[in-house]
């Protein structure tokens, strides 16, 4: 996939329609912008900043080498759909460098989430490569989760699903080729789309 491709494999979360949200979690203070010509990564320093271009090529500030380890992780993720947990009554998002946190099993059974996540590791004649690595989808009706888990490298997708309640009995685990979201719309789909996967398999 082209650099392009990746950006706008999916802009719009799958489950609550919210605007995704791009950043590097391996990288502190560092601000993503897509602009005409591409992907600028940036910091507050004005000699660490790398410009990945849609055609290929990209241009990096002489600190940025130094700084940072290849290839370059990026998440693209729903700022509404992150797991969450109550706190006296209050829903409290988990953010990702969450710490001390304790959580039940039922609750990450029923959260949602989605995010996918690529790469982008340049050359020294200044072209880069990019790919697609994985997508997480977790959804639930309230009863039932149902999480999706694709690795794309590996061209598989894990499922899971059973009831929130986890009850031994009602779990299902699988692994099928990709299960491909592009024509998904909304979490219902969704749902629909694993549970024709566990009548037929």
């Amino acid at each position: 996939m082209t650099l392009k491709e990746l950006l706008n494999y999916r802009n719009k979360c799958l489950i609550c329609d919210t605007d995704m949200e791009m950043k590097s979690p391996d990288l502190a203070g560092v601000d993503m912008f897509v602009d005409a010509g591409g992907l600028k990564v940036v910091t507050g320093h004005k000699d660490i900043s790398v410009y990945f271009k849609f055609d290929g090529t990209y241009e990096k500030m002489k600190k940025w080498n130094s700084l940072y380890a290849k290839p370059l992780f990026v998440m693209k993720e729903c700022p509404i759909c992150i797991p969450s947990i109550k706190i006296d009554g209050r829903k409290i998002k988990i953010k990702s460098r969450s710490v001390g946190i304790t959580r039940t099993f039922s609750d990450y059974l029923s959260d949602f989430r989605y995010c996918y996540t690529f790469e982008i590791f340049g050359h020294d004649n200044c072209t880069f490569d990019a790919k697609l690595n994985n997508e997480y989808i977790k959804v639930n009706d309230g009863e039932k989760y149902y999480h999706i888990t694709t690795d794309f490298n590996e061209k598989i997708s894990d499922i899971y699903c059973g009831k929130i309640d986890y009850t031994s009995n009602s779990t299902i685990d699988m692994k099928v080729p990709i299960i491909n979201t592009s024509t998904i719309n909304d979490k219902e789909q969704l749902m629909n789309k694993i549970k024709l996967y566990n009548t037929f398999s």
